[in-house]
């Protein structure tokens, strides 16, 4: 090329403005830490956020949220410069990252956000730093809400007319009754292990369900735990609800009961991300939805709205921590909807109701075959409702629930011999944290 040539095109590149495309600077990079794969609504995510900030490249890194998979995490953090960002899961968990002082203050950012933490997500969170100094260190993003998913061909062959807006667990008990037939159990409580069922004790109270005035276990002190087993003993014993002892021992825990026709309505906090996916879990009923029942009728019922899960976080040695809080901001809310593909529930009370739908099913069209549609917005969009939240956080001492529920459930211990047993070791646990803080 001529020097006349060259500088020709250089002054038609300087007159047009556009001189420095050549030099654009790449994006920043910003690595973000989650548990949830790519198709699970995250890459969605990404997608739609880089689109507003052509700036900002969003980098997933996938982890299992198990022991181990937290361990790698955690010595990710300590290790510093390898994460920006972390969807943390668990109060207990990230009590402990916060006190740990690898998450960014966010105090003065959510001031200057002028949000109202309770009105926008449903709860009001902050975490303790090294110094016992509570912060806000996370967003709350991510969430789990119980309902009872109901087999409508099984509901209205039964005769139980509409879907119900409140109900008690008797009244889900008798219309469990109504819809066993041929050996099918008409429903079930929670399937999917864990101590879920404590949920029956959370929704009276809303808040730290496991201690007593002194701080120690109330499973025995507080009679709706035991409660809670029996019903449960009393209605797989009766048959009217799916064994969760057989469950286990044939592996078909959690939704399958449920999408197999083998038990006609369930407790859960997930289905869903199955009923969409029709390719591996065909139906031939379509599900209704009611929510979760109260102890007696009328009662408040701490358990209708999201109960919390999970925060999105910045890591103290991220180099770029404005445009992180750009992110941490568009995912809790414009984009909080895409963690529904995730199986999980959003935070945001603002959140569009109908482009849920058509995202969670593809279109409101496929939403119509597979659900009841209003009773889905209603129950388990119910964005902003009434939720369980614990107060007192990394006490510790409920890791073993679960196992000594299976016991009672299969038959191997009694209910108060089991009780007994498990606040002992809860205890244990407690004193254990009390004097590691004394």
């Amino acid at each position: 090329m001529s020097k006349k040539l060259f500088a020709m095109l250089l002054a038609l590149v300087m007159l047009l403005g556009v001189s420095n495309i050549a030099l654009a600077e790449d994006p920043i990079e910003l690595h973000f830490v989650c548990a949830y794969a790519a198709n699970y609504g995250m890459q969605d995510l990404i997608d739609d956020f880089e689109a507003q900030h052509p700036n900002i490249k969003i980098i997933l890194d996938v982890y299992n949220n198990s022991s181990d998979g937290n361990q790698a995490v955690d010595n990710m953090l300590m290790a510093g410069g390898l994460i920006d960002l972390q969807l943390a899961y668990g109060l207990d968990k990230t009590d402990f990252r916060a006190s740990s002082d690898f998450y960014v203050n966010l105090d003065e950012r959510v001031a200057e956000w002028g949000i109202d933490m309770q009105e926008t997500f449903g709860v009001d969170i902050k975490f303790r730093n090294s110094e016992g100094e509570q912060h806000y260190f996370g967003i709350p993003v991510d969430a789990l809400q119980w309902y009872i998913c109901i087999n409508m061909t099984e509901w209205e062959a039964a005769g139980l007319g509409e879907l119900p807006t409140a109900w008690t667990w008797d009244e889900y008990i008798d219309a469990c009754r109504k819809m066993t037939h041929d050996g099918i159990p008409g429903g079930a409580d929670v399937l999917d292990g864990g101590y879920n069922w404590v949920n029956h004790v959370r929704q009276v109270y809303g808040a730290d369900v496991w201690y007593d005035e002194n701080g120690y276990s109330a499973i025995l002190s507080n009679p709706l735990f035991k409660e809670a087993l029996q019903m449960k003993l009393d209605c797989e014993t009766e048959g009217i609800w799916f064994s969760y002892p057989d469950a286990r021992q044939t592996g078909n825990t959690g939704v399958d009961p449920f999408m197999q026709h083998r038990a006609n309505a369930y407790v859960t906090c997930n289905v869903w991300r199955f009923i969409a996916n029709t390719t591996d879990y065909p139906i031939d009923f379509k599900v209704g939805f009611a929510p979760y029942p109260t102890r007696e009728a009328g009662q408040i019922n701490y358990c209708e709205g999201p109960t919390v899960y999970g925060f999105m976080t910045i890591v103290n040695t991220c180099e770029h921590p404005d445009e992180a809080w750009e992110f941490v901001k568009y995912f809790a809310t414009e984009g909080n909807y895409h963690i529904l593909k995730a199986g999980h529930m959003g935070m945001y009370a603002d959140a569009d109701k109908d482009q849920v739908v058509e995202y969670v099913f593809g279109s409101m069209e496929q939403a119509e075959k597979l659900i009841d549609v209003e009773s889905f917005k209603r129950v388990v969009l119910n964005f902003g409702g009434l939720t369980y939240v614990d107060t007192i956080i990394g006490m510790g001492g409920n890791t073993k629930v679960s196992a000594y529920e299976q016991e009672i459930l299969a038959g191997n211990m009694t209910i108060d011999d089991g009780m007994a047993e498990l606040e002992q070791i809860i205890n244990q646990a407690i004193q254990e944290k009390m004097d590691e803080l004394e």
